[in-house]
């Protein structure tokens, strides 16, 4: 979260408004929230969009975490695929656009996701 709260502060810093409202979808409501701690001030408000669905529910422990990452860490592409079809999209849902977002993000780096994954 550390790095993408960076990304969206370079950016912030461009815009000359002093007061902003940061929108996050998904894992970008957690952005959102690091860059407004960053921005000191200037965000007057975040909107996350399907953001924190697991509010109030215990934080997992080291080994539940683990568990939940190991089939990313055996077989990236195959557990991310199956990530996308059963976490981000609904039964009834556009299977050509179903695929072609899971092989966009099965092709992504495993590092990058594993650590985002576990940075949530």
């Amino acid at each position: 979260m550390d790095a993408f709260g960076d990304d969206v502060v370079s950016v912030a810093q461009q815009i000359p408004n002093r007061e902003l409202v940061l929108v996050g979808h998904s894992m970008g409501g957690a952005v959102a929230l690091e860059a407004a701690r960053r921005l000191k001030g200037r965000v007057i408000g975040i909107v996350g969009v399907d953001t924190f669905g697991n509010i109030g529910l215990p934080q997992l422990t080291p080994r539940e975490l683990e568990a939940r990452l190991a089939p990313f860490r055996r077989d990236f592409p195959t557990a991310m695929r199956d990530y996308v079809a059963r976490r981000l999209f609904t039964p009834r849902s556009n299977p050509g656009l179903v695929q072609r977002i899971a092989d966009d993000m099965a092709s992504q780096p495993p590092g990058i996701a594993i650590g985002s994954l576990t940075g949530m």
